[in-house]
C-alpha cells in the first residue's frame, strides 16, 4: 500500500494518475526499510507472521500497517508505504501418524542430548 500523499509530494503521481509497482525476487530478499534505511522485515518474515489458526478459511485478509517505512522499487527507487495487504486461504491438513519399529526390541533408549533413538534387541545387541 503506497503512501499516495508522499508519492504526490515527490512527483511520482498526480491527481489524475495512480501509481502501482511490482516487486520481484525471493520473499527473503524483498525488504521493508525504516526511514534510516535499516532492514525492518522481509516478505518471508511477513508471510510467517500471518495469522492462520486451525480452521480452513478462504479469502482471509490481513494488513500489516507501517508508519514511516519504505520498499525499493527497481524502476522508481525508494517508495514510502502505509502497509502491506495480504489475501490468502488457510488449508488444514491431517498428518499421518508414524511409528518407529524394531524387531522384538527388549529396550528402547533415547539419547537426551542428541535425541537419537537406539534399540536393544533380545540378544542384547544395540541397533
Amino acid at each position: 500500500m503506497i503512501d499516495e500523499g508522499w508519492a504526490r509530494q515527490n512527483n511520482l503521481i498526480n491527481a489524475t494518475s495512480g501509481l502501482s509497482t511490482t516487486l520481484s525476487g525471493r520473499s527473503d530478499e524483498i525488504w521493508i526499510y525504516d526511514s534510516n534505511g535499516n532492514n525492518v522485515k522481509n516478505f518471508l518474515q511477513l508471510d510467517g507472521d500471518l495469522p492462520v489458526g486451525f480452521e480452513e478459511r478462504k479469502d482471509v485478509e490481513h494488513t500489516y500497517k507501517f508508519d514511516d517505512h519504505y520498499i525499493i522499487d527497481q524502476k522508481i527507487g525508494r517508495l514510502k508505504i502505509n502497509g502491506v495487504f495480504y489475501k490468502y486461504d488457510v488449508t488444514v491438513t491431517e498428518l499421518d501418524p508414524w511409528t518407529i519399529k524394531a524387531e522384538d526390541p527388549k529396550a528402547i533408549f533415547k539419547d537426551s542430548i542428541s535425541g537419537e533413538i537406539k534399540f536393544i534387541d533380545k540378544s542384547g545387541e544395540l541397533k
